[in-house]
């Protein structure tokens, strides 16, 4: 509780309350008081995971040719299977 004497337009701000006096002709006083909604902000800063894979080029040929001759044994074996 407080006793103000001010005798002009006053915005007191106080507690997050926002209080205006305005002085009216004729001795009276317009009074608007505003308190803003409470509100919770949340500050996440997101990182983004990225993964850089490098494939070695020789590792994949080596593969591909692993493969293709496994392909050509399989390929010859079941030709002398279905004669």
């Amino acid at each position: 509780m407080d006793t103000l004497e001010l005798f002009k337009d006053t915005i007191i701000y106080q507690d997050r309350v926002k209080l205006e006096l305005k002085y009216l002709p004729g001795e009276r006083i317009q009074v608007a008081a505003t308190c803003p909604p409470d509100s919770i902000r949340i500050v996440k800063e997101i990182v983004p995971d990225i993964q850089i894979i490098e494939k070695n080029v020789i590792t994949i040929w080596w593969w591909l040719a692993l493969c293709g001759a496994s392909a050509l044994v399989l390929f010859s074996v079941a030709k002398k299977i279905t004669r």
